[in-house]
């Protein structure tokens, strides 16, 4: 499956004690509880927002690999991880780059946007309700906000009752 494909090479000794990390914070073993947790996580202090990177020697690493090793980049750097790490859960993820929004021109209702207004960000997949937004990157330099409430609780019965095949947790696909 296109979203679920975790490439060879992609993961690593870091990224895998990451995600075993998320899992150890995670309330349950819910993809929306696991979702929530990774983007938690990935804007707490233990992750560093930066666009010079330049000192970052990732070497062979995946950009997932090299960012759970080091701790520091942007939004791609945030998102490419998220997608990677939903993955390794068996949970359908995908990295969506595009932009935020300008700023507009009250008097012309014209708005622009600048390349600084470009970003990444992640869509999870939950059966019926299909692909849902999570920007995991650190202080909020999205400004995506997480599902509703409401939604939240109805995609956690949803995903609930489907159980992963190998290890009989709740899972989404």
């Amino acid at each position: 499956n296109l979203y679920l494909d975790v490439p060879p090479g992609s993961t690593g000794p870091d990224l895998r004690a990451l995600r075993a990390k998320i899992d150890g914070l995670s309330p349950s073993d819910n993809p929306y509880d696991i979702a929530q947790t990774t983007v938690s996580y990935l804007r707490s202090s233990a992750f560093t927002y930066s666009t010079d990177v330049t000192d970052i020697n990732c070497g062979e690493r995946s950009i997932a690999e090299c960012f759970a090793h080091f701790k520091r980049g942007y939004c791609q750097y945030y998102a490419s991880t998220m997608v990677m790490l939903m993955r390794m859960e068996g949970i359908p993820a995908r990295y969506v780059q595009g932009f935020l929004p300008g700023e507009r021109d009250a008097a012309t209702g014209v708005e622009t946007i600048r390349y600084s207004n470009s970003h990444a960000w992640v869509e999870v997949f939950f059966p019926g309700y299909g692909w849902i937004t999570f920007d995991p990157t650190n202080r909020g330099v999205g400004g995506f906000n997480l599902v509703p409430v409401a939604v939240a609780g109805d995609i956690w019965q949803v995903c609930r009752a489907v159980t992963k095949p190998a290890t009989g947790a709740p899972a989404c696909c």
